[in-house]
């Protein structure tokens, strides 16, 4: 049948054909003349969107915050005056109150991230001018992008690598793997990578020494897809082919004259390190001792391979200070890469002030140098372990750095045998060196008291570190760091590149052996000489000042006349005269190798050790906080009850995002075989857990130290800080250490706790193995007794908490310098581990991984850098179209499984989730195709306006996956998936305002859908078939009276969105949110559920995107609302009492903190049908072009809003499910509808 279409609304001709009604078009005064006035209206329209979301970005000016004094309250706010009496509501269709809701733009516009505005270029003068003074800064500043960020450089850049940037450099979401990507490697047209000689060979090999090490069914589609299936793959080519060979050929190019090779020779070494053993007689001389087995790289020459390298095309040579402009025209420092910190920025200018060498113009750079170490287990069973150094260059912006795969991480040694040595209590599997087997042997010649000889083993495992590292920092080392190195640049440019070293990250017993401290010492911190005896007072002010005025330096004097002492005059290494010499700084009498090589450079090697959030804080303070919290439990409540219900809590609670929250399958209270990111799981989802397990006022104290907790570890893993974040991180440490304090003297005090099960079993098996370490064997001991357990916060992962602001400032976020980036280095030493015969096996490994090395190297300088295809790590079952990231969704639109909409409402009749679901849909669809403002009431039409909308075929199509894009707060994109049984919950924008309004709605997604439909009618806006998307959901309210966010220290109480949200379990289950009838199954309830939870929880730090949409301020979000999650202005909830008589804590009501879900919507999503919603109707016969989404503009009117898709009377405005907001039936769904995406 012939469709008919009509020219437009004021002009009474029609056509059946689309070329009819465009010749028509063309001539037609009406129809330009309505052309005209839409764009007038929508023209007219984004203005009033500029100027509402300009004011709602107004704030107040953020708090200074510097280095020696971090301020620790916000201005207060300007009071306003409140009318006498407030006007009468006004009421919706069902005849409730409607909500405040401020003015929406009417089309939706996603703000995707684009790269930094370029720098300008200057054109230097034709002639060299003589500059009288002597230091000259060349200041300049970049224009602002579409987020307010600018750059401010104090020398003018020579490069700037942002400018190469693509859209994909700037997303977190890897591209799909529906159609299988373009393989990474050159095109048939390219020669073979040298020094393979054809490309059928280059490619074999590259797959034999990439990948997994098992032949998966992924290896082998890989091997057809990249190799055999490959347009240059020539059998014929590999005539005489020989693995082994090719293999030499890798291994043998370090033995290739430097001018034969496009790369810098920087292959393995390895060498046998010497140390000196005391004598233990006086003026004997040391006796020599030889290590052998180290495997090592030099540094100059890693440099200089690395700035040769295609990935140096990213390096960034010149630092700069980023801003943040506000609204209100202020600027504030914004924190994130290394290269804009405060540590290069210095470094810089002191170079630049420097005097040149002699006859060099060329420019002066800095190699940032980033070391991580760690001990790694190479096998599930047996002994074989490794120590490897991997060294990352800071010029590379983090998120490349981050990424395993990118080859930026560089392994420089491997350091001779390790064993995992016991060395204390509260570090256990801690590494310590472990000497060859014979050195006990030397060591009896001449030292033949047992006692001593403890001592002199414990002292070469120091030396030997050292005596590493001197070797690492050799001459040619000293040179460069001094004078620089003359490199060729990846950009065709000259120039002197300095190493200067920033970072070392590494877990506590590593810092002690760096540092050259005492582990358990008198001042056992390796950055200050805070004594340990005040490591519990973390977070006041006195302990502030004291870490910046007490900072470590190098005691070299102190440690020269110790080893004096020990070497000349034969005294033992404990002595009580070295001890008197040492004890008070808690130093050790050996030389560090980075004080004695670069000490006189003015390097502070105690400054380069930064605070680690994985040991200190995941595997440090919560994890014990959490064990003292089960202790608490079982001495609380009898007979176990709470601490299973604990447990059955936490198996209750379900996965989010892709691996950000994963199912707790064993016993949470065992914490058996749990790793950091378990731990942070633990701390995300605790609060649901753990709340009403304690009498009151335990439970309400308890809630309110997690959610202070849970606060500050969302401030510390921050990828992007301001000035104003770091004031309120500065505030929250201090509000923790309060806490902590708090809590640990109120449980000791109240509470009889006592050892877990887990740790009575640990300390029995160290007292065995002490005491059969010194005596023969004897009856078994008697059964292990409880011992009584306290909270501990004399420790130095509780002191360490302190110095986070502060390092952030110094050296950027803690995403950059965190150890976990060291930890996923160790899977390639693993995975080339699996391949050698397990015989010496790190020479093998060290040999590998040049193989690994130089295939990458190969495979970078024959394709381009940015062109990189990763394998999605979900699969497109639904048969999902990529759009693109710059789309605001993705989903199918497959017409594989059609459901009738009859059949589909028919079948389970009596589910009430169906009731009225035809009208409903019908509504929200009239609602969009006639471009209907949505004021948060779905309207309500006639069955003959009803009518007009035909819905193809009567077919609805239903599919399992929604896939969101989203402008991240750090101006990344992200994506979250959406699905209807296993992550079906979803969180929009809201458009109330007021006092108390909350920034989101809430829904749970019941099934996603899409259609076509043809409008008829007078007042349809277009005859054609138009394609539409929406979400069928169940709205979720806010508990009246529930009092949460920053101020109230407590969760919001509402039920979900694209987000994770879990059960109020202490409110328990009701049915009387939805009577379903007996036997009768619903689609509002997931699977295996017979009934309702009473509240709900919003976990808002479940990510760091999620945490800034609620925190607010989220530089990334233009089109979020600004003003942040107060929650109440009550300052009398669990306030607690100050536990320092001296200083005087912030108090916890005057933090202003704001939570968010990262895996949900688009913090940018449609303002009229919420977050998800993003575009409308496409129409598949556009009048004015061909094009399938020529009629995604305004012109068709479906981009003016998707309704939310509420029902007929709204979602309840005072209520939600929780209370008696639904209909005279005591139907739920009065609150089910649908949304437009």
């Amino acid at each position: 049948m012939a469709i008919v279409e009509l020219c437009c609304v004021k002009c009474p001709r029609s056509s059946d054909t689309s070329s009819g009604l465009s010749r028509h078009r063309s001539s037609c005064a009406t129809y330009k003349k309505c052309q005209q006035d839409l764009v007038a209206r929508r023209k007219a329209r984004g203005t009033l969107m500029k100027g509402t979301t300009g004011a709602s970005n107004a704030r107040p000016s953020p708090p200074n915050v510097s280095l020696p004094t971090i301020p620790l309250s916000p201005s207060p706010e300007p009071v306003q005056e409140r009318p006498l009496t407030p006007p009468p509501p006004s009421l919706t269709n069902s005849g409730r109150p409607r909500r405040n809701r401020r003015p929406w733009p009417v089309r939706f516009e996603d703000v995707l991230p684009e790269p930094p505005a370029p720098v300008p270029v200057v054109v230097e003068p034709a002639g060299r001018v003589r500059r009288v003074i002597l230091h000259v800064s060349d200041t300049m500043r970049s224009v602002c992008n579409r987020f307010g960020i600018l750059r401010e450089y104090k020398h003018r850049p020579s490069y700037d690598p942002d400018s190469l940037l693509q859209p994909e450099d700037l997303s977190n979401v890897p591209p799909p793997s529906h159609p299988p990507p373009a393989v990474d490697i050159p095109a048939a047209s390219s020669p073979a990578p040298w020094p393979f000689r054809n490309m059928s060979i280059y490619r074999l090999m590259h797959w034999a020494n990439s990948g997994s090490n098992s032949k998966s069914e992924a290896e082998v589609t890989r091997l057809v897809a990249e190799v055999i299936a490959a347009d240059d793959f020539q059998a014929n080519d590999l005539a005489g082919f020989n693995a082994h060979h090719e293999n030499r050929v890798l291994d043998d190019l370090d033995k290739v004259k430097v001018g034969d090779t496009p790369w810098v020779t920087d292959g393995w070494v390895e060498t046998a390190v010497e140390i000196d053993i005391p004598s233990g007689v006086r003026n004997a001389p040391p006796r020599k001792f030889s290590v052998p087995g180290l495997h090592h790289r030099s540094i100059v020459q890693v440099i200089k391979a690395a700035f040769a390298e295609v990935t140096a095309l990213q390096f960034h040579l010149t630092p700069f200070k980023r801003f943040r402009t506000m609204a209100d025209g202020k600027e504030e420092r914004v924190y994130d890469e290394v290269y804009t910190s405060e540590a290069w920025l210095d470094a810089h200018n002191t170079l630049q002030k420097s005097p040149p060498e002699p006859n060099c113009r060329l420019e002066r750079v800095i190699a940032g140098l980033m070391w991580w170490s760690d001990s790694t287990h190479l096998a599930n069973f047996g002994t074989a372990k490794a120590w490897p150094l991997y060294l990352y260059f800071a010029n590379l912006s983090k998120y490349v750095r981050a990424c395993p795969t990118s080859g930026a991480c560089h392994h420089i040694a491997y350091f001779p045998s390790v064993t995992i040595f016991y060395s204390n209590t509260s570090c256990k599997g801690s590494p310590v060196f472990q000497l060859p087997d014979g050195i006990t042997d030397f060591i009896s010649t001449f030292i033949p008291k047992k006692s001593r000889r403890a001592t002199v083993l414990t002292h070469c495992r120091r030396e030997l570190m050292h005596a590493v590292w001197k070797l690492m920092l050799d001459d040619e080392f000293l040179k460069a760091y001094e004078h620089g190195i003359v490199i060729h640049c990846i950009d065709g440019v000259w120039r002197r590149v300095y190493p200067r070293i920033f970072t070392y990250s590494a877990d506590y017993p590593e810092k002690v052996l760096l540092a050259t401290i005492r582990d358990k010492g008198y001042c056992p911190c390796p950055r200050c000489l805070v004594p340990k005896k005040n490591f519990d007072k973390m977070g006041l002010v006195h302990d502030l000042r004291a870490r910046i005025n007490d900072a470590r330096i190098y005691f070299s004097n102190k440690v020269t006349a110790a080893r004096k002492l020990i070497y000349k005059l034969g005294l033992a290494i404990n002595n009580k005269r070295i001890n008197t010499l040492l004890q008070n700084f808690s130093l050790v009498p050996t030389l560090n190798a980075f004080g004695e090589r670069l000490g006189h450079f003015g390097f502070n090697f105690h400054q380069m050790l930064v605070v680690d959030h994985l040991h200190e804080w995941s595997l440090g303070v919560w994890k014990a906080t959490f064990a003292h919290i089960v202790r608490v439990l079982y001495a609380a409540v009898p007979n176990e009850v709470a601490v299973n219900e604990l447990n059955s809590r936490f198996r209750q609670i379900p996965s989010f995002g892709h691996g950000t929250v994963r199912r707790f399958c064993s016993n949470a209270s065992e914490m058996k075989k749990l790793a950091g990111h378990n731990y942070d799981n633990l701390l995300v989802n605790i609060i649901p857990c753990v709340e009403g397990l304690l009498p009151e006022p335990f439970n309400s104290r308890l809630i309110t130290m997690l959610f202070r907790l849970s606060e500050w570890n969302a401030f510390a893993k921050l990828r992007m800080h301001t000035t104003t974040t770091l004031g309120l991180f500065s505030m929250s440490t201090t509000v923790i250490g309060r806490e902590l304090r708090s809590f640990a003297a109120t449980t000791q005090a109240e509470y009889k706790t006592v050892e877990l099960q887990g740790e009575m079993a640990s300390r029995a098996r160290r007292g065995a193995r002490k005491k059969a370490a010194g005596q023969p064997p004897g009856p078994p001991p008697p059964p292990a007794v409880s011992k009584g357990k306290f909270l501990n916060l004399l420790t130095y992962k509780f002191h360490a908490l302190g110095d986070y602001v502060r390092t952030i400032m110094l050296f950027g976020t803690t995403d950059s310098f965190s150890t976990q980036i060291g930890e996923l280095a160790h899977r390639l030493v693993k995975r080339l581990y699996g391949r050698t015969n397990k015989r010496n096996a790190i020479k093998q490994i060290a040999r590998l991984e040049r193989r690994h090395t130089r295939i990458h190297r190969a495979k970078q300088a024959a394709t381009d850098p940015r062109n990189r295809a990763k394998a999605s790590k979900f699969s497109d079952h639904d048969g999902s179209v990529y759009t693109g990231l710059d789309a605001h969704h993705c989903m199918s639109r497959l017409h594989r499984k059609p459901t009738h909409i009859m059949k589909f409402v028919q079948t389970n009749a009596h589910d009430p989730a169906k009731k009225n679901f035809i009208p409903k849909l019908k509504d929200h669809l009239l609602s969009r195709l006639l471009g209907r403002d949505f004021d948060g009431d779905e309207a309500e039409y006639t069955t003959d306006q009803r009518n007009t909308v035909r819905i193809i075929q009567h077919n609805i199509y239903e599919v399992q996956t929604l896939r969101i894009n989203f402008t991240t707060y750090d101006m990344r994109r992200d994506q979250d998936t959406i699905n209807p049984h296993t992550q079906p919950n979803v969180m929009v924008l809201s458009p109330e305002i007021g006092a108390n309004a909350h920034p989101f709605w809430y829904a749970r997604v019941l099934g996603i859908f899409h259609l076509e439909v043809i409008h008829t009618g007078a007042n349809s806006r277009s005859g054609a078939v138009q394609h539409l998307e929406f979400l069928w959901v169940r709205w979720y309210g806010t508990e009246p009276g529930y009092r949460s966010g920053f101020k109230a220290a407590r969760l919001p109480k509402i039920v979900l969105r694209g987000c994770h949200i879990l059960p109020a379990f202490a409110a328990g289950r009701t049915s009387a949110l939805l009577t379903v009838p007996s036997g009768t199954l619903t689609a509002a309830r997931l699977k295996g559920e017979s009934q309702d939870w009473e509240n709900y929880y919003v976990i808002i730090w479940v990510d760091r995107d999620m945490f800034m949409r609620y925190l607010g301020d989220g530089i990334g979000h233009l089109i979020h609302r600004n003003s942040g999650w107060q929650g109440n202005d009550d300052s009398d909830v669990n306030d607690l009492p100050s536990d320092d008589t001296t200083d005087t804590d912030p108090s916890t009501a005057g933090n202003q903190m704001i939570v968010d879900e990262p895996v949900g919507e688009e913090p940018t999503s449609n303002p009229l049908d919420m977050t998800l919603a993003s575009r409308d109707g496409e129409e598949h016969n556009d009048s004015d072009s061909d094009s399938e989404d020529s009629e995604m503009d305004d012109s068709d009117g479906d981009d003016d809003g998707g309704e939310e898709g509420e029902e007929e009377d709204g979602e309840d405005e005072e209520g939600g499910e929780g209370d008696d907001s639904c209909d005279d039936e005591g139907d739920l769904f009065d609150d089910e509808g649908f949304l437009d995406i």
